[in-house]
């Protein structure tokens, strides 16, 4: 945008002008959104060690990057990585596991969600994979 100056003189009016570059930043005001519905999730029992378990989906409105957690008394049999993937961190044998996921973005807003992981045997259930 090209700005002027006018110095409204007595005698002799003088102005100046100058290319100006205006960058309008978003705010940082809006907590990262989970897009996940079904939080209560039947996995096989016997999940190994590595193998993906469940994927959260989320994102930014703000365009942020995201950090992702567990937290949860049952939250040591897993890890999450920093695109949403949680993988088990050993064999899962257990009939329940409840934790906590949380997505926080750089500024500290952040969004948390209540898992829930029920084994069961017998039942045929897809295998996720991540590349």
């Amino acid at each position: 945008m090209n700005v002027t100056a006018y110095d409204n003189g007595k005698f002799v009016e003088r102005s100046s002008s100058a290319l100006v570059y205006v960058r309008v930043l978003d705010q940082n005001d809006n907590a990262p959104v989970i897009l996940n519905e079904q939080l209560d999730v039947f996995i096989r029992k016997g999940i190994k060690k590595g193998e993906v378990v469940y994927i959260l989906n989320a994102y930014d409105p703000d365009d942020d990057v995201l950090h992702y957690s567990l937290s949860g008394s049952t939250a040591l049999y897993f890890n999450i990585l920093q695109n949403g993937v949680i993988v088990a961190v050993r064999e899962l044998v257990m009939q329940d596991y409840s934790l906590t996921a949380v997505v926080a973005d750089q500024q500290g807003l952040n969004t948390s969600v209540d898992l829930a992981f029920y084994t069961a045997e017998a039942i045929k259930f897809p295998i996720f994979e991540y590349s």
